[in-house]
């Protein structure tokens, strides 16, 4: 089925829009004069093909109205290479990678960064989905179109869709031969990509159709300190379509597709590195001069009164090591240097060199250090298209896809069955710190595979009642693993005897002082600790913390959507869908030696002093992580003692046993639509719409959800319940004298939102946000001006605000307002949010001098617990949070959207013509951090894209100049803090991923028909 679709446009509101009037506003200017000058509109060759599977694209005409279409030729027009770069060009929509996944929004809703998320927005590819996000990166192979449906799809789409859903259509085989190229080239990036397609005829009722394509690029980031640039790819694609209508009743279209696609770097920079804050070294109290202390580790010097600030307020409910001193220079005391004020997170680093080039040239240490050991790109934090990272940054993807759509019209009722298999693999390394000196890296591996079945039944269309009804069932297996390895230096052997000798810990201490330009990490860390923390550095020189997850899915639907039409002009549909999965995850995080093996506890003896040595190691390298990293132990892979004991009973508070639940849900929801036809042009539409989005397990925690006192940590989540979405729409389609004109309002509420959050040390938890509200309007559009000039639009206003949500993670500079507690020891507080109190806090106890100061407080004392908590109060095993009632969320842009200018003009006596294209898309500005850190939130911009061609009129050939960014704007697309830098040290430091700068690029295509 063929009809006009509208390509992706944008808000333009000329008070919005300011042109700056620079190199590439003027190109763009004499480009547009061009196109303007165009004179007549080119007449398009229609190629007669047997289509062996329709699409879906009827539910864009017939049963929504918000929603958007790039066909084929815009994607190749464009230089659309993936989902991202969709999101470019639809409103409301929004996919990024991030550090460690991909977020994919509609609306401001997505699914957050955790291998154990169901998606929010549904991908779909010829009516299979994709539900796990990593799906999201692979690139685009001969796509016939995408369509982006905003707002719930549950009825037709299901659990992943509760945001709305993306369908690619793949091209399909034809019964005519036809064979062509597409080449692009951009310099800049020296970024080649070729696509190669053919299709073969196989008698008058089958065909082939065959597409090969293959990228190299070097990417638009330049890595100072591994001299090469990033993210360079490596990028396969093959996929073979056969179709087949062995009757005029009856197609069947097989596909089967294989992707490799590799990169190497990242588009990461640094781009906010604000010092910690320079704390008053001293104060005058009833006439005295007295001194700061400084807070140690363990406990060490009290905080007197006159030194409380903002800071403080902010900092102490989080446990923020701020206001530490430097052992390299003594011991804890009053007046010890303070080891991070006044120092941003990468300038603490390169001191750390500095400091270690003055010792060795005073001749106190035997480690050479000089001005050459310090990283290339260390301080870097401006974004400038130029990042420092030492670490070898790796992603490998390989991608299997087999898929079988079968159609069968049954008179005038029409049954479809769909069934598939689908598998990838992903193997990555990640600069875990961002920064160019060597700290620690992350390695992942995530393999999925997915067996998927559907089968549709449309009932005859024109009746009283028209009715479609299928059911699906989808069964997946998902693996996923990683490991921290902090760059620490190495012990000189694994012999066990080695490994037990705790009578060099000292020399270990000694050894964290005395800087090491091959393990900074080791002087970073150890500077701060104490005697203790030499048991800390020893830890982190052997063991490594290894995460496994696996997850078993089954979902099983039905569905009934039934249209009643009352008359030619009123229809009403009804929609229902039943859903039942049941999900089986287990996650265990244990500490592994460097090697990537277990230490064998059976090798000692049974009551040994090798054994109990052993034991005590294990407890302090778990309470080691703890304290530094938030890491909790909790494993099944400890094994056994000789004498067949659980490891894991031996090691008291420090571990506890693996996590692992089974989950079985069911749900009933319904939708319903009418639709009113004023007269022949136009048409008003009202809906209501239930959805609801699984829940499940945590992929991504450190910790458990419970844990004990006397540990460090910060409570963790491993389940989290259901999403559930209530979305009201109303409507309109204009077809008009000049075009087009689609508008909807739109409002949803979502109950327990599923979010990501950081769990203030080193990585994220998941959390339900109890309520949002998301409301506003998106209007879709054209306007075909003359016969060679048309005009698509896009534009989007939307309005997001968190109604409950106690657990909003806080940003560093901000007070938390609550303490979330899951201590053991008070089980009458357990899972209790307790306010936190500030002003009119417990007066400070006067200490031997008669200063006021605050000391250790006793949590049971002073105040009631079960209501409020003061803010010196940082208890173990609770976690402070900030209340994002009445804020927005992550990645929403109140207004966007895109004009796309389209001209054609026939070279007089020839069969060349020009065509142009100018898409000028508009960003109001988003947060990009769950904290919504204002320092890095993206301002707004405008950004322009354009291509000038040269074409055969039956499209035989075409020769184009592309542009893509031409206003060089700098995009971050996310954000997220340095973990080190900001939860340890309180320095304000983000990277952020970083879109394209201005490229200029050629592209070729020649087709044989």
């Amino acid at each position: 089925m063929y009809y006009r679709v509208l390509s992706i446009s944008s808000i333009l509101k000329l008070h919005h829009l300011n042109f700056r009037l620079d190199v590439s506003s003027i190109v763009v200017a004499m480009l547009l004069t061009v196109f303007i000058s165009s004179s007549c509109l080119a007449q398009e060759q229609e190629i007669e093909e047997v289509i062996i599977q329709a699409d879906e694209t009827d539910r864009l005409e017939n049963d929504l109205v918000s929603a958007s279409l790039l066909t084929g030729e815009k994607l190749a027009d464009a230089g659309i290479e993936n989902v991202e770069d969709v999101a470019a060009y639809v409103p409301n929509l929004v996919l990024t990678e991030t550090d460690t996944g991909t977020n994919i929004v509609i609306r401001g809703i997505g699914a957050g960064v955790n291998q154990g998320f169901d998606q929010s927005v549904g991908l779909y590819v010829d009516g299979v989905p994709l539900p796990r996000s990593q799906m999201a990166r692979s690139p685009f192979l001969d796509l016939a179109n995408v369509q982006v449906l905003r707002g719930p799809q549950y009825v037709l789409d299901g659990n992943y869709s509760i945001a709305g859903s993306v369908h690619l259509t793949t091209e399909q085989a034809t019964d005519e031969f036809t064979t062509g190229f597409d080449f692009n080239y951009i310099p800049s990036q020296n970024d080649q990509k070729f696509l190669l397609t053919t299709g073969i005829p196989l008698g008058s009722k089958a065909g082939i159709r065959l597409a090969i394509q293959d990228q190299r690029s070097d990417g638009y980031i330049r890595n100072v300190t591994r001299d090469e640039d990033g993210p360079a790819r490596d990028q396969t694609l093959v996929r073979l379509v056969v179709g087949w209508e062995p009757t005029d009743n009856l197609s069947l279209k097989f596909k089967t597709e294989f992707g490799r696609f590799d990169t190497r770097g990242r588009q990461i920079e640094l781009i906010n590195d604000d010092p910690t804050p320079e704390i008053n070294a001293t104060a005058i109290v009833d006439g005295d001069l007295i001194e700061r202390g400084v807070r140690a580790p363990g406990g060490g010097a009290r905080l007197v009164q006159p030194f409380w600030d903002d800071t403080f307020f902010a900092f102490r409910p989080k446990r923020i090591l701020y206001d530490i001193g430097d052992l390299r220079t003594s011991a804890p005391a009053v007046g010890q240097d303070f080891l991070f004020a006044g120092y941003s997170f990468t300038e603490r680093l390169e001191q750390n060199y500095l400091d270690g080039i003055e010792d060795f040239d005073a001749g106190l240490t035997d480690i050479p250090v000089s001005l050459a050991d310090i990283p290339a790109g260390l301080t870097d934090t401006t974004q400038d298209f130029r990042r420092g990272a030492n670490a070898d940054e790796f992603s490998n993807n390989d991608s299997l896809n087999i898929t079988l759509n079968a159609k069968w019209n049954i008179g005038d009722s029409e049954l479809s069955l769909t069934t598939s298999y689908i598998d990838y693999e992903v193997d990555e390394n990640i600069d875990g710190d961002f920064t160019a000196a060597p700290l620690f890296e992350v390695s992942q591996f995530e393999e999925y595979d997915q067996s998927f079945h559907r089968i549709d039944y449309v009932s005859p269309q024109g009746g009283f009642v028209e009715v479609r009804a299928g059911a699906s069932y989808l069964d997946s297996n998902l693996f996923f693993t990683d490991r921290f390895d902090p760059d620490v230096a190495e012990p000189d052997s694994l012999d066990i005897n080695d490994i037990l000798a705790f009578s060099d810990i000292a020399a270990v201490g000694e050894r964290a002082l005395e800087f090491n330009p091959a393990f900074p990490f080791s002087n970073y860390f150890g500077r701060f600790t104490d005697n203790n923390g030499s048991l800390f550095v020893r830890a982190f020189e052997v063991f490594r913390p290894s995460r496994e997850f696996s997850q078993d899915n089954q979902i099983a639907a039905a569905f009934l959507q039934t249209k009643f039409n009352f008359a030619d002009n009123l229809r009403a549909t009804l929609g229902v869908r039943y859903t039942r999965s049941k999900k089986t995850a287990v996650r265990d995080l244990a500490p592994l030696l460097f090697t990537g093996e277990l230490l064998d506890f059976t090798q000692f003896a049974t009551g040994s002093e090798e054994e109990a040595g052993a034991i005590e190691l294990l407890e302090r390298v778990n309470a080691a992580f703890s304290r530094s990293f938030n890491i909790q132990a909790h494993t099944n892979r400890l094994g056994t003692l000789a004498d067949g004991t659980p490891l894991i009973d031996e090691l008291g508070d420090t571990a506890r046993s693996a996590l692992d639940d089974t989950r079985t849900e069911e749900q009933f929801l319904p939708s319903l639509s009418v639709e009113w036809d004023v007269n022949s042009d136009l048409t008003l539409l009202a809906s209501v719409r239930l959805a609801n989005k699984l829940g499940g397990f945590d992929a991504r925690a450190n910790t458990a959800p419970v844990v004990p006192d006397n540990q460090g940590l910060f409570p963790g989540t491993f389940e989290f319940e259901d999403e559930n979405a209530t979305t009201f729409e109303l409507g309109t389609k204009w077809f008009h004298a000049f075009g087009e004109f689609n508008a909807t309002w739109f409002f949803t509420e979502f109950e327990n939102l599923q979010v990501s959050r950081s769990d203030g040390r080193f990585g994220f938890g998941v959390d339900n946000a109890g309520v949002a509200h998301v409301q506003g309007v998106e209007v879709e559009g054209l306007l075909q001006l003359t016969d060679n000039f048309d005009i698509n639009y896009s534009l989007a206003y939307i309005d997001f605000e968190f109604q409950e949500f106690l657990r909003g993670t806080c940003s560093l500079n901000r007070r938390p307002d609550n303490f979330f507690v899951t201590s053991e020891s008070i089980p009458e507080l357990t899972n209790t949010f307790l306010p936190i109190i500030f002003d009119g806090a417990r007066a400070p106890t006067p200490n031997a001098s008669g200063l006021r100061h605050l000391g250790n407080v006793n949590p049971t004392e002073g105040t009631e617990l079960s209501r409020a908590s003061e803010f010196n109060e940082t208890r173990f095993g609770s976690g402070a949070f900030c209340d994002f009632a009445g804020q927005t969320n992550q990645f929403v842009a109140q207004r966007q959207g895109t004009v796309t200018f389209n001209y054609r003009h026939q070279i007089a006596g020839t069969s060349a013509q020009i065509k142009s294209a100018l898409d000028v898309i508009y960003n109001s500005g988003y947060q990009t951090t769950v904290s919504q850190e204002e320092a890095v939130a993206q301002p707004e911009y405008v950004q322009l894209n354009g291509r000038l061609a040269l074409a055969h009129a039956d499209q035989l050939w075409e020769l184009a100049l592309t542009g893509e960014n031409l206003t060089n704007e700098g995009i971050i697309s996310f954000a997220a803090e340095v973990p080190i830098a900001l939860r340890i040290q309180g320095a304000n430091s983000f990277y952020g991923f970083v879109r394209p700068p201005r490229s200029i690029g050629l592209n070729f295509r020649y087709n044989i028909f």
